[in-house]
Order: C-alpha cells, then sequence, then structure tokens
C-alpha cells in the first residue's frame, strides 16, 4: 500500500523524580469558569511552545498533525458505536474540548475547555471534526491519506483538536464498517503525544464496549497545567525547580549559543532568512545481524538504546564537523508521577543534551561511558521546561550577541511493535512509521535523526528503521543522503567489523581512526593517488610520516604540556620549513643540516623538515660547549644550522625556527608542494647523523641509513614493543641515539609523541604528571 500517514516519534522516559515531588501536592487547577459554560485556566509550557510556533514562527498547522492509520481487518463495526465511543472519550478527557487563546489583559496564554453535560448526541461535531468518504480505488485512498497528512484540519482557537475521517471501500450500509475499510484518526500536537495516543485508544475501545469509568473529580492535563505554571512562578529557594535551574544555568554556562556546528548546509545563505515548512528525509533501515550486535552492546554495556544511538550520533557529528562541543535536542515524553499515567495531553519537552567531551584520541567505549554518565545527569533535571532552559542560555550571551537555531540538530529514538486493538471481536490495526510518512517534527530544526526498533515486515525479525529529516530550505536530499550512507558506514565499523577489510576495536582503538569515507571515495582517492597505493616495500622515513597524516589528519600527532597539534598540522608546518630551505638555502639531497633548540615542538617540526628536503639531520645538544658545537659543524660541514631564541647566539649562520613558524606570511610566496615531490630520496640515503661521546678522542659519526631505521621501526612493532595506538615519550637528550628512536619512530609508525619542556626529564614530579595525564604507554 502507498498510502502515506505519520506519528510522533520521541524517546520513552520513565517518571522524572524531582519534577514528581512538586507534583504530589494538591492537583485540582486553579480554574475560573464563565457565564458560557468554559472553565479557563493556565496554559502549560508544551501547549505555549506549540501555540508560538503556530502564530509567532507561523509554522502550518499541518505540521502539527498526527494522523494514526487504522485497518479493519476482521469482522464488522459499527460507525454509529465508534462516534459515540468517541464522545465518551471527550467527555472523560477535557483536553478534547480545550480552545487555546491568548489573554490581553493579563498577558499570557489561556485554555478554555467546554464541560460536557450536552455530550450527549452521536452527531456532536461541534467537539471534534468528523468525515465520511468512500473510494473505489487505492489512488482515491491515497489521496485521502496525503490530505490528512498535509491538510489544515484543525481550529486550536476553538478547541477542535480531533478528527475521525471513515473511509469506506465498499457500498454496503454506511453505518458499518468492514474488512479492508479504514478509521483515520487525527490528532493536533497541542493535546496529545506519543503515550496520550495510546492512553486514547485504550479508552475508545472501553467506551466502544460500555466499558469506560467514569471517574468524577478525576485529575486532568488542566491540573496539569495549573501546577506547572505554580511551580515555575514560584521561587523559594530550597524548590526542586531551582536545583534544575542551576543544573542547566551551570551545564550551558560556556555554551556559545551564538555559534552553529559547521553541518554540510548546501544553502548557508538561508540560515538567517524565514524558512518554509517544506522538510524532507532520507531514510534508513540496518540489518538485523547489525541491529542484534547493537542491542547487544546495549546490554552489555548497561546502557540504554537511546544513550548508545545517541553516542552514535554525536562521535558523527563530531567526525563530519571536527567540532568538539556539540549539543543535540532529545524529546522527553515522560508524565510528572503515576497519577498523571492515563491523562491525555501533552507532555513533550524538548532537552538538549550537550557532548563537550568528545575527545578524538579516546575509545568508543570510554566515550559511551561519558555519555551515560551525562545523560543520567542531564535526564534528572530534564522536567524543566525548554523555554526556560532557553532564558538561561540568553543570559549567558552577551546582549549584542544573535542567538542561532538552538538546537541545530534534534534526536529521537523509539522502541515500539505494532499492536492491534481490539474493538469487540474486531481488530484494527494500527499502520508504524515503516508504512507511512515521517513526522515532519523537525520543524523549525535544521536536521533530525529518527531511530526506532520494530519489527520488519520482510523479515519477520528486529530492525532498527529511522531516518534523516531535514529543512529543504538548507540541504539537498543529495547531500543528506549521503549523511545517511557515512552514518550507517559508521555503525558497520563499529558493531559490524568483519564485513569491513579492516576491522575496528572499540575498546582500544582511539574514534579518530573511524573513517566516514563511503567505498566509491576511498576507490576514488586510490585512483587519484595511485602512485602512492603500493607501502609494500621499505619506504622513507617522511614519507611514512605523510601517509600516516594522510590516512588519520585528525588524529593528535605533538603533544607538550597545553600545546599539542594533529598530524595535518604538523605535515603543513613540515612542508612550509622544508619548501623554505629548499628555496632559500638550496639545499640538495645528502647535505647535512645541524639542529640546535632546546625541547620543543619545532624541533620536531625542524627535524622532519630537513629529513622531508633530502638533507642529513644532526642534532646538537645546546648544553654543549661551543667548541664542541663548533667542531661538529665543520665534521658534517653544514651550511645552515636550525635554531631558536635560545641558541641563536652560538652560531654564525642560522635559521630561527620558532620566528619562522609564527611569521605566518614566510615561505608563503614558493609554497609549491610539487617542489616536494621532486626531491629525489631513496631508502640508501643518509637520514641522520649521531656523534659519539669523545671520551675516548674524537667524537666520530654515526650515519644512519632510511632502510636502516625504517626496518628497526617495524621490527619493534613486529614484536608488538609499541604501535600506533600508543604515546610514545621523549626523554633523552638530543646527543644521545635513543633520542632518535624517541623522536622519529612514534610519527614513523602513526603514533602519538609526548614532548617535556626544557630539562622536564629532570623535574621527576613534572614528569610523573605529564606520564599520567598523557597517559603515556
Amino acid at each position: 500500500m502507498n498510502s502515506n500517514t505519520f506519528h510522533t516519534s520521541f524517546e520513552v522516559n520513565s517518571g522524572r523524580p524531582h519534577q514528581e515531588k512538586q507534583f504530589n501536592g494538591d492537583q485540582q487547577g486553579n480554574a475560573t469558569q464563565n457565564d458560557n459554560n468554559t472553565s479557563v485556566s493556565v496554559a502549560s509550557s508544551a501547549e505555549e511552545r506549540v501555540w508560538l510556533n503556530i502564530h509567532v514562527c507561523q509554522i502550518l498547522l499541518s505540521v502539527y498533525s498526527i494522523p494514526v492509520l487504522c485497518e479493519i481487518t476482521n469482522e464488522d463495526i459499527s460507525i454509529n458505536r465508534v462516534r459515540t465511543a468517541i464522545l465518551n472519550v471527550i467527555r472523560k478527557h477535557a483536553l478534547f474540548r480545550t480552545s487555546l487563546n491568548y489573554n490581553n489583559e493579563e498577558k499570557c496564554l489561556k485554555q478554555s475547555f467546554k464541560f460536557t453535560s450536552s455530550v450527549i448526541d452521536v452527531n456532536h461535531d461541534d467537539y471534534y471534526s468528523f468525515q465520511f468518504t468512500r473510494v473505489s480505488t487505492t489512488e482515491e485512498f491515497d489521496q485521502i491519506v496525503e490530505f490528512e497528512t498535509n491538510g489544515n484540519h484543525f481550529n486550536i482557537e476553538t478547541g477542535i483538536v480531533l478528527k475521525c475521517h471513515i473511509v469506506k471501500y465498499n457500498s454496503k450500509s454506511d453505518d458499518m464498517l468492514d474488512t479492508g475499510d479504514y478509521i483515520i484518526f487525527n490528532f493536533h500536537r497541542v493535546a496529545v503525544d506519543r503515550l496520550s495516543i495510546k492512553s486514547f485508544f485504550k479508552d475508545l475501545q472501553d467506551a466502544y464496549m460500555d466499558t469506560l469509568e467514569s471517574i468524577t473529580n478525576m485529575v486532568s492535563y488542566l491540573d496539569y497545567a495549573t501546577k506547572e505554571k505554580q511551580i515555575l512562578n514560584d521561587h523559594p529557594l530550597d524548590l526542586t525547580i531551582n536545583e534544575g535551574r542551576k543544573y542547566w544555568h551551570n551545564m550551558l554556562r560556556d555554551f556559545d549559543a551564538t555559534k552553529l556546528i559547521p553541518l554540510p548546509y548546501d544553502h548557508p545563505e538561508k540560515l538567517s532568512e524565514k524558512r518554509s515548512t517544506m522538510e524532507g528525509n532520507s531514510s534508513i533501515e540496518l540489518t538485523e545481524i547489525l541491529t542484534e550486535n547493537i542491542i547487544k552492546f546495549s546490554m552489555d554495556c548497561n546502557v540504554s538504546m537511546f544513550q548508545l544511538l545517541l553516542t552514535c550520533y554525536s562521535l558523527f557529528l563530531h567526525k563530519i564537523t571536527h567540532e568538539n562541543d556539540i549539543c543535540i535536542g532529545g524529546l522527553n515524553a515522560s508524565h510528572p508521577n503515576s497519577k498523571f499515567v492515563n491523562v491525555i495531553g501533552t507532555f513533550i519537552n524538548i532537552v538538549p543534551y550537550r557532548s563537550s567531551f568528545i575527545d578524538s584520541r579516546t575509545n568508543f567505549k570510554d566515550l559511551v561511558e561519558k555519555m551515560k554518565k551525562e545523560w543520567v545527569d542531564t535526564h534528572k533535571y530534564s522536567y524543566l521546561p525548554f523555554q526556560e532552559i532557553m532564558k538561561l542560555v540568553r543570559s549567558n550571551t552577551s546582549e549584542n550577541s544573535q542567538i542561532q537555531q538552538f538546537p541545530q540538530t534534534l534526536f529521537t529514538y523509539e522502541n515500539t511493535q505494532d499492536t492491534p486493538i481490539k474493538l469487540l471481536d474486531t481488530k484494527c490495526k494500527i499502520y508504524n512509521d515503516n508504512d507511512i510518512l515521517r513526522s515532519r517534527n523537525t520543524g523549525q530544526i535544521d536536521l533530525t535523526l529518527s531511530l526506532k526498533t520494530n519489527i520488519s515486515r520482510v523479515t519477520n525479525k528486529l530492525c532498527l528503521f529511522g531516518s534523516f529529516e531535514y529543512s529543504c530550505d538548507l540541504f539537498e536530499l543529495g547531500t543528506i543522503a549521503i549523511m545517511t550512507d557515512r552514518f550507517r558506514l559508521l555503525l558497520e565499523q563499529l558493531f559490524l567489523p568483519t564485513k569491513l577489510s579492516l576491522s575496528f576495536d572499540i575498546e582500544k582503538q582511539p574514534i579518530c581512526e573511524l573513517s566516514l569515507l563511503l567505498p566509491e571515495e576511498i576507490e576514488l582517492i586510490q585512483n587519484i593517488n595511485d602512485t602512492y597505493t603500493d607501502f609494500g616495500g621499505i619506504q622513507c622515513i617522511h614519507q611514512e610520516f605523510v601517509r600516516h597524516a594522510m590516512e588519520h589528519p585528525q588524529k593528535l600527532c605533538i603533544h607538550l604540556d597545553d600545546q599539542s597539534l594533529t598530524y595535518s598540522e604538523t605535515l603543513y608546518y613540515v612542508q612550509r620549513l622544508s619548501m623554505h630551505l629548499l628555496n632559500e638555502f638550496n639545499i640538495r639531497v645528502g647535505d647535512s643540516i645541524c639542529q640546535c633548540v632546546e625541547r620543543s615542538i619545532e624541533m620536531v617540526i625542524g627535524a622532519f623538515a630537513i629529513i622531508t628536503s633530502g638533507a642529513v639531520y644532526c642534532p646538537l645538544n645546546p648544553n654543549d660547549a661551543v667548541e664542541r658545537l663548533q667542531m661538529l659543524i665543520r665534521d658534517t660541514h653544514s651550511q645552515l644550522v636550525l635554531t631558536h631564541s635560545q641558541t641563536n647566539d652560538k652560531f654564525n649562520t642560522y635559521l630561527d625556527i620558532e620566528q619562522f613558524l609564527l611569521n605566518e606570511h614566510a615561505g608563503k610566496d614558493s609554497f609549491a608542494l610539487d617542489v616536494l615531490s621532486k626531491v629525489n630520496v631513496i631508502v640508501d640515503n643518509i637520514v641522520y647523523v649521531i656523534f659519539t661521546s669523545g671520551s675516548t678522542g674524537t667524537p666520530k659519526a654515526v650515519r644512519i641509513r632510511h632502510s636502516n631505521f625504517k626496518s628497526y621501526a617495524d621490527a619493534m612493532c613486529y614484536l608488538n614493543l609499541f604501535s600506533s595506538t600508543d604515546n610514545i615519550i621523549q626523554l633523552a637528550q638530543c646527543s644521545f641515539d635513543v633520542h632518535m628512536e624517541e623522536l622519529l619512530s612514534p610519527m614513523t609508525i602513526g603514533a602519538a609523541l609526548i614532548m617535556l619542556h626544557p630539562n622536564g626529564h629532570l623535574d621527576l614530579d613534572y614528569l610523573s604528571r605529564v606520564m599520567q595525564d598523557k597517559q603515556v604507554t
């Protein structure tokens, strides 16, 4: 069937304990009765959000429709009895008789509901909308479903928030529904959420069977809205609501709401413009095996599916935006306590989940644990209405700054299975999201990922389904389709490693080694760089470094206290300095260049720049006497010494690396990478020279070739003495041969190099702290 209808999707949470304490008091709302047989009270925060979106943001009412398509599968059902049952449910639940209007005198939104003394006639259409249609073709039926999905069927100013549409395929009695006929219930979001829809159908079944309980003084949504406003407007310091305000203030205090994360927008120029309500979606369906592995991992780690999938989505956004501080909106739809379990109304609240702890060096399992702890803290205070959270966001932002879309993106998860609704001996089948259009719950949200676990109709096994829903003003379908494929690829790497050529260890490998490159993109890169694809033989040291920088550009390469460079950043500075050496000093392959610098990031950049230019690297110890330094320079026939500010005065001809790197324009005029590709360095060339101590006579130069050092590094990796996942610290002075192993090996094998500040190896407290903080392996 090609019908198009939709319903909401969100995470269903159990009760909110902090809020429950506030709602355990008197539940009777302070409503006032008018002469026109209505009762008036304040609106809830959830109702206010919907009303503001409709009247201020001017979002079409169709966005807030929740059509539910029910198919009659056997026996007959009386239409009149259905209509009578609907009216009895309306009589029980005041929210279906509630209108929302802005009170200009009190400057607030008010809700009023009609009393039910006159709700007795089956033809009472002033409490809900009813329509009867007879069709003969599937095309006619599809047109009706499209109309129910995108049409405007409600009037919240007069309290029409429910519609029942009877669709008959045959020409039998107009009072009886037969197999193959349909009932389309359409709800307005201002009145119900997912939990309330289930309560509606339960009461509808009881009403149809004449077993619906008539409860006097029943707790209503009106009581909830009144109590909520009382709590929000009261300010004693001991109130739980202030605990929530304090938590959200601290959680979002340093969050920059004026900055957007760089999602792959196709039309970023429209971000500041008024948007249409046109939205699209790109569906995703995971295999049974992948779904099973995700569920198993969730159980093994004792985390909920929502927490796990939220972590995956946060990681995905981190990978595509390169941002470490990401805020994702979630929908919390739990009732405040047990007294409101069967109350029909909208309890949905938007909850920001902030991930400010994403570190590319951590592994996925640790990331899940961090997200679990963050979720527990956030969920504890999820009762605070989103409007109150936004007030705190604005209070943390300067008056001259403009708050961007907050949140930019939304994540929802639902664990559900089709459950038949029984009306006497007749069953109505409610179609799920796989048969019908996705709910347009993005509204003004740029991007939403909605996932749900359900039974596949094809395989009859549990599967994860979902879609990326997006604003058509900002994204093109092709872009979202690629994002969908990348997200699926990420899940496959994490939970289905045997499918991929390279497995990923979620407990050991850092998340920076996860790749979002699609197979066709990998093939394209390989075709473009086909001269660099064969790494089977021994390569030069600098070539190995370049390979790792291209494979994992975001991976951290060098750490020194609070300073750090990624592989791509290090490669940039190395290439820039190498080009300068070639062009300004006419360096040729085999020339010797000495370097005399203190422990620093510049020491590493200088060494690899010398090697990349084809020259021979010769380290000089800044603590040595000037006479010894001059002798070593003469022995190596070096025409140039790389220095920094503390060692400049020791030499006549030198290049200050520190000054060169700080000058952003230095070397830019001659920055042509094709020059580097023409440097003909082979593995038999000398890579560095190290001198003996000279304790038994004149210091002797020991020359090491690229092939020698690379074979040594490969042997160490083969023996598992170190690997690309290690953090290797540089301890030895540069005059010792082990210095070369510590300095060059990490970047040759793709590991992280931990540097110390000058004389840091002599300070045991500092050394111990660095080894612990940087997790030196």
